[in-house]
Parts: structure tokens; C-alpha cells; sequence
């Protein structure tokens, strides 16, 4: 965004938003950490501690997901995760590799309902893991097109709406 080669940008929230970035808040994406179901240490995989020692397929380290764990595991005096597999895209296709490999990732909660989530596992409760919070982000001083802004304040109200409709989840407290 900064280089100008986007005008606007849906995403997660990070500490370090550039000053020159506007941003408003959407609504907190719920995520999940998962494994296969048949994952041979599932049922040892209790505290942060457990989970600090075992290998991830996770975005990049710069990506709002991956800083969600990272800062949770950093908190607890834990090191950050253990890559094994570092991937660019969608969630999505992650699912398969969780499917065939000892590897723990993160998931929105939304894709264990779908058939890309069969055969994975939540490790944990539902306080496990801290939500990210989703923005629409702009370049504060940059030009907006009529086309930009209405897809911003659509998006805005759409939020908005189904927080007032009782769809937006829960805000979860952490470890």
C-alpha cells in the first residue's frame, strides 16, 4: 500500500500499522489451532509449552497470522514457532497438507465447517488462542476512487450489520 501499487487492503491488525496507513476495525477473525485428527501427540498437546515445541505450516513471519502465535508464544517467555512449512496463500490449501503430515497451522473456525476442514482437529479450548482483529486498511493521505469508497463503507456496514444480527463471534480471552 505504501508503494501505491494498492489503494485498499482487508487484513489482520498488527502493532506495527504504518503511521501513514488509515485503518478501520472490522470484526475479529476467529482462528483455531488444528492438527490432524489422528495426529500421534494430539492428546499431549495441552499448554503453550506443548505447542512451542512442535512444528508449524504457517505464513510468513511479516503476516498478521503468524504474529498472533508468535506474540502469544512470546509472551509466556516461549520461542516463536518452529516453521516447517511456510505458506503465501489461503488457508485453504494448508488443510491437505495438516491432513498428511504431524504439522500443527492455524484455521478460521469457518473452515472446519466446510469440507476442506474434515479430518483436522481443534488442539485446545476455545480460549486458547487470541482473535485477530480484521481492518480495512488505505493510504491515509492517498486518493480513494468513488469505486474504493463505496466498497469500504459497504464493507463497513456489512460489519456492522451482522454485529447488530448477533453474527459476529465472540471475542475469546487468551491463555
Amino acid at each position: 500500500m505504501q508503494s501505491g501499487e494498492a489503494d485498499l487492503a482487508c487484513g489482520g491488525m498488527t502493532a506495527d500499522v504504518p503511521r501513514d496507513i488509515a485503518h478501520t476495525g472490522l470484526r475479529p477473525l476467529s482462528l483455531k489451532i488444528v492438527a490432524r485428527a489422528d495426529h500421534p501427540r494430539l492428546g499431549t498437546l495441552k499448554t503453550p509449552a506443548d505447542l512451542a515445541l512442535e512444528r508449524w505450516a504457517l505464513p510468513q513471519a511479516s503476516s498478521s497470522l503468524y504474529q498472533v502465535l508468535a506474540d502469544q508464544f512470546a509472551e509466556r517467555g516461549l520461542p516463536p514457532p518452529r516453521i516447517a512449512v511456510e505458506w503465501p496463500g489461503s488457508g485453504i490449501a494448508i488443510a491437505e497438507l495438516l491432513r498428511n503430515t504431524d504439522l500443527l497451522s492455524l484455521v478460521p473456525q469457518r473452515t472446519l465447517t466446510q469440507p476442506e476442514g474434515r479430518e483436522l482437529c481443534v488442539i485446545g479450548g476455545e480460549d486458547v488462542l487470541r482473535q485477530l482483529e480484521v481492518a480495512v486498511f488505505w493510504r491515509a493521505d492517498g486518493y480513494l476512487s468513488p469505486l474504493c469508497l463505496e466498497f469500504r463503507e459497504a464493507l463497513l456496514a456489512f460489519c456492522k450489520e451482522d454485529d447488530t444480527a448477533g453474527g459476529a463471534p465472540e471475542r475469546a480471552s487468551v491463555w
